[in-house]
């Protein structure tokens, strides 16, 4: 009996009552998805709205761009510091980065015939109406931490 009594704590009891009420909250959420223009009212989509640009860039440790005709130039201002810069021709269509959410992704490196993986993290940092990224790469080292590092990396800019 006391084990059931312990169970049934009052604390266990409201973080139950939470999981359900925020499940249930996306179950109803989930009903609600727009599937067709005919549930939007006229003038809710603007026509700025449905440019939905995507800005892609892939850049090397040396600061080359590799792939991605989006970006202006890349450069790599010193150890692990890249800098992305936009066209503004691309989907951009001449706006600046202020409305997008940027996600780096830095590559993976392997060494040697049993392959161990170097951990690597990136970081993107945008100041305020620019049209460029700043990348930061980092390498994960024992005992250490993070140290900057010059490594590959994916730039996604989805506005």
């Amino acid at each position: 009996m006391n084990k059931i009594r312990t169970l049934l704590s009052p604390s266990t009891l409201i973080a139950t009552a939470a999981v359900v009420i925020a499940t249930s909250g996306t179950a109803i959420a989930a009903g609600e998805i727009i599937t067709s223009s005919n549930q939007l009212a006229n003038g809710v989509v603007q026509q700025q709205d449905q440019a939905n640009p995507h800005l892609r860039a892939s850049v090397d440790a040396a600061g080359k761009l590799r792939f991605g005709g989006d970006a202006a130039f890349t450069q790599r201002l010193s150890t692990g510091h890249y800098r992305v810069a936009f066209r503004p021709q691309s989907d951009l269509n001449a706006l600046n980065l202020d409305r997008c959410a940027v996600v780096v992704s830095p590559e993976f490196d392997t060494q040697g015939s049993s392959p161990t993986a170097k951990h690597h993290r990136a970081y993107a940092l945008k100041a305020p109406e620019a049209t460029s990224v700043d990348v930061f790469t980092f390498e994960q080292v024992n005992g250490v931490g993070e140290i900057p590092a010059n490594t590959e990396f994916d730039l996604v800019a989805a506005c």
